[in-house]
């Protein structure tokens, strides 16, 4: 195992160095054809993740091993159309963004020191939960993520992907929703999901009121 140190990004690893990252990361996501965003994104699109928010950096010396973005409520991931929040979204939570690990890095645990790291912060700032999203294929990633504490609450279809996204939340000040109820909205988002959308975000079929 390296001596990694999780820090904060500083000026001093460019914002290319962290794109790098990113598409190594995320490489073979493309190999198993799942179409994730960021993939694409360029170091411009990866520096503005950082107005509303933070990047974690996993370094092995001088070396980026990882990293991951976390972002604060002013960015409206999760609200609908009307510009109301779901309804399990907190009045102060956290969304982790692109959490990535170089490929030779994997397996050594520093996904989970990342987030690990992800959580004391939100912590620390009296944040009500932090939200996290991957997709229904990687059934390795979701196993890891529920080992941690993130609960299912979400199932969507983005038209920016080419899967479905299963949408957890961490509770971090006590579950202010039962475990009953979380799993029934869960698996009814699911099963609505299933039946109007297809795995690319666009609807089977035109609903009367659109």
């Amino acid at each position: 195992m390296t001596n990694i140190k999780i820090v904060e990004k500083s000026d001093d690893v460019s914002w290319e160095k962290v794109t790098e990252v990113i598409h190594d990361a995320y490489k073979v996501n493309e190999k198993n054809n799942l179409l994730f965003a960021a993939l694409k994104s360029t170091p411009e699109e990866n520096s503005q993740k950082i107005l509303d928010g933070k990047c974690f950096l996993a370094l092995d010396g001088k070396e980026v091993a990882g990293l991951v973005f976390l972002r604060f409520p002013s960015y409206p991931y999760l609200i609908k159309k009307n510009g109301k929040g779901k309804w399990y979204c907190d009045k102060l939570y956290g969304m982790v963004i692109n959490l990535a690990v170089r490929e030779k890095y994997k397996k050594q645990g520093i996904g989970e020191k990342l987030l690990l790291r992800l959580i004391d912060e939100c912590k620390q700032l009296n944040y009500d939960s932090i939200m996290i999203d991957t997709s229904c294929k990687l059934k390795w990633l979701n196993k890891f993520y529920a080992s941690l504490g993130f609960k299912k609450v979400d199932f969507i279809s983005w038209e920016t992907t080419n899967y479905y996204t299963i949408v957890r939340k961490m509770y971090l000040n006590g579950n202010k929703d039962s475990n009953i109820y979380r799993i029934f909205r869960y698996t009814i988002s699911k099963i609505y999901t299933l039946i109007i959308y297809n795995k690319y975000g666009k609807k089977r079929f035109k609903l009367k009121e659109d």
